[in-house]
């Protein structure tokens, strides 16, 4: 089933379900993981050896420092991942240590629980990197935001999410049009689609579609009740040209 997550702030994207955030991957999943970073560190390590031998050749050279450039992302998340865990280690160690003043073991207590928190959202953006490519990654998607339930509130929620995408591709230089929007009475959106283009885009926003969720108080409450509303969210990637052309030509 589709993940549903709560809605944080405008313009601010998920990219990750904060419902699934909140659980610990399965251990025998972590080892297979930890297995997994070991040998790409490892390989990171020998691809740098590589470009760093002088008596290398330039097709040595080249396809070693293509092969270590595709790595760079992920090395990246295990970097900060392994950090955050020595930074874990150093806080449960304060927390526990009897010798601490109390108000520093609270606050070391607190700062801990943020600190699992983002260990388990850098496992989960790591996991998904190390999941094999789709061949459909590299290309162009297309956005698809519809209101759920919730009604006048989920298309205000709704105008919201689609902006948020808009501002969040314009943020990371994609291009981002619109291809429709239907109104709601509130000037809301019943539902809108547009396309985004640009390097990767849909291999970094597949993971988007789903049932997104939102609990808060409308503008247009006025006792100040919270309302839940909910809307669609589907990606798509854009067929490839040279596909619609063949499907044109049988047509």
């Amino acid at each position: 089933a589709p993940p549903t997550a709560a809605w944080r702030c405008p313009y601010t994207p998920r990219l990750y379900s904060t419902a699934d955030m909140s659980h610990q991957l399965p251990a025998n999943l972590v080892q297979i993981m930890e297995q997994r970073m070991k040998l790409i560190e490892q390989k990171s390590a020998y691809l740098q050896e590589q470009i760093n031998q002088p008596a290398a050749s330039p097709e040595e050279y080249s396809r070693a420092n293509k092969e270590f450039h595709k790595l760079e992302s992920t090395m990246e998340l295990i970097k900060e991942l392994r950090s955050k865990q020595k930074e874990i280690e150093g806080l449960t160690s304060l927390v526990t240590n009897s010798v601490e003043e109390k108000d520093m073991r609270e606050m070391a207590a607190e700062e801990l629980l943020e600190a699992v928190e983002e260990e388990k959202r850098l496992q989960h953006e790591l996991f998904r990197t190390l999941l094999p490519k789709d061949e459909a990654d590299e290309r162009d998607c297309i956005l698809e935001v519809r209101a759920g339930t919730g009604g006048e509130e989920a298309s205000l929620f709704a105008m919201d999410i689609f902006k948020m995408y808009e501002k969040y591709s314009q943020n990371n230089g994609w291009k981002f049009d619109t291809i429709d929007i239907m109104e709601s009475a509130v000037k809301g959106y019943k539902e809108a689609s547009g396309t985004i283009s640009g390097s990767g885009v849909y291999g970094k926003l597949k993971f988007e579609s789903g049932i997104h969720r939102v609990q808060r108080v409308p503008v247009t409450e006025k006792s100040g009740r919270v309302h839940t509303s909910a809307v669609s969210v589907a990606v798509l990637p854009q067929a490839d040209e040279v596909l619609m052309s063949n499907c044109v030509m049988r047509i």
